[in-house]
């Protein structure tokens, strides 16, 4: 899970420094990776019995819907909403 983390913030971290022209292909890059680590730690967390699972997978869906917001950025084009949407509110979601 750590490694997964680490790819993630690694993917972030780009963002400020991203180009407005790649922002929309690092969204989809962000949104992949965060679908797949869910996907693998809540695989973990059945597997070893983790008693948290279904308020923690309540999280992983809150977050996940939350990228609809980077959606109608990505499809109005406003660049300006997307870059704000993965600096300040996906990641304090």
């Amino acid at each position: 899970m750590d490694e997964d983390h680490a790819r993630l913030e690694a993917l972030l971290n780009t963002v400020d420094s991203a180009a407005d022209a790649a922002l929309a292909g690092l969204f989809t890059d962000i949104e992949r990776e965060t679908r797949e680590h869910f996907a693998r730690e809540e695989d973990l967390m059945q597997r070893v019995g983790v008693p948290i699972y279904h308020c923690h997978v309540a999280q992983h869906r809150l977050l996940l819907d939350a990228f609809a917001r980077g959606h109608a950025a990505v499809a109005s084009g406003n660049t300006t909403v997307l870059r704000m949407f993965l600096t300040h509110e996906f990641p304090v979601i």
